[in-house]
């Protein structure tokens, strides 16, 4: 009878099909999308997903862990069970900035013949592809804010991505495709290669992830030479934005007013987040949310007039219960 068990046992195993590739929630449980801000000095985080409704909750795991939370479990599948992937940063963690016809870019992604997941964040050298696994965030970036947005996708949706790359330019450090990709990406190959398109401006695109939510994906080439969020994300949708960014940097961009300009762009001076606040010279993030529309975006580009001649993107989601709390998260702003 013990033999029997055995058996059964090893044959269910066998039989059992490895978990898809995607975005992965702080259990390492499959999630159609998740969202993330690193609080200001410091590992801890505020989390949502997409079976919490968009509602944040400080996590009780911390971005130093190789092993636990979302991030861990995310990011460990580039370095295992991912077949095709790539690493991209304009501050690469093993080697010099990528130059200004570069985009202002930082992300990951991952995927297998199915499915997979495209991680947009804001840190600088991370994550390290070297490492023979997921080492967690380094200590030399732990002082500012951050925000990360974690997205599954069909396989066939990375050839759209990687148009968008094409547009944006990311610089990649590390990348590895499947004779599948190489064939059926025709788009993501050409963006790894290092080809761009110089020609694009602003581009606009919808994709749905895997569990059928739609996000707005905006890319811009460093010629296009405008203010993304109050050139591009609010003529999109018709709205004034709040706009979270980097402004410790030379040349930060002043908050946009009517009627010099057709929407207000209103630069953001703190935050709170689950109750931990910090003010912006403390903070890296690039977030943005639309002042009368349930619409959050978080992506790579900060408001500063270096970053107009830069390529660069956001992506936006409408879900109500995240921009209401982001919109509380605003602990001050500009006003017009």
């Amino acid at each position: 009878m013990a033999i029997a068990v055995v058996v059964a046992v090893a044959a269910l195993a066998a039989a059992t099909p490895a978990a898809a590739i995607g975005c992965k929630d702080e259990s390492g449980r499959s999630v159609d999308w998740w969202a993330a801000f690193k609080f200001s000095n410091s590992y801890n985080y505020a989390y949502a997903d997409a079976n919490s409704g968009g509602a944040w909750q400080e996590s009780s795991h911390t971005l130093d862990s190789s092993s636990s939370g979302a991030h861990a479990h995310t990011l460990s599948q580039v370095y295992g069970d991912a077949s095709t992937f790539g690493f991209y940063n304009d501050e690469p963690p093993n080697g010099a900035k990528a130059s200004s016809t570069y985009g202002h870019t930082k992300g990951v992604f991952g995927t297998d013949s199915s499915s997979g997941f495209w991680l947009i964040h804001s840190v600088p050298r991370y994550p390290d592809n070297t490492a023979s696994s997921y080492p967690g965030l380094p200590a030399d970036e732990v002082k500012y804010g951050q925000s990360f947005l974690c997205v599954s996708y069909d396989f066939s949706t990375f050839d759209a991505i990687g148009y968008l790359f094409q547009v944006n330019r990311p610089k990649f450090y590390g990348s590895t495709l499947s004779s599948g990709a190489s064939s059926s990406l025709p788009n993501l190959v050409k963006a790894i290669a290092g080809s761009y398109d110089k020609t694009a401006g602003l581009v606009t695109k919808d994709l749905s992830s895997s569990g059928g939510n739609t996000f707005h994906m905006f890319a811009k080439t460093h010629y296009w030479g405008e203010d993304l969020y109050n050139q591009g994300v609010s003529p999109k949708f018709g709205d004034n934005t709040y706009v979270e960014s980097w402004m410790n940097g030379v040349g930060p961009l002043p908050t946009y007013c009517k009627p010099q300009y057709a929407y207000n762009t209103y630069d953001i001076r703190s935050v709170n987040i689950t109750g931990t606040q910090w003010k912006e010279t403390q903070d890296h993030s690039k977030w943005a949310v639309l002042e009368n529309q349930q619409v959050v975006c978080i992506g790579d580009i900060n408001r500063q007039h270096g970053q107009l001649g830069r390529g660069g993107g956001t992506a936006c989601f409408s879900n109500s219960e995240m921009w209401h709390q982001m919109r509380l998260a605003i602990d001050s702003a500009d006003s017009c």
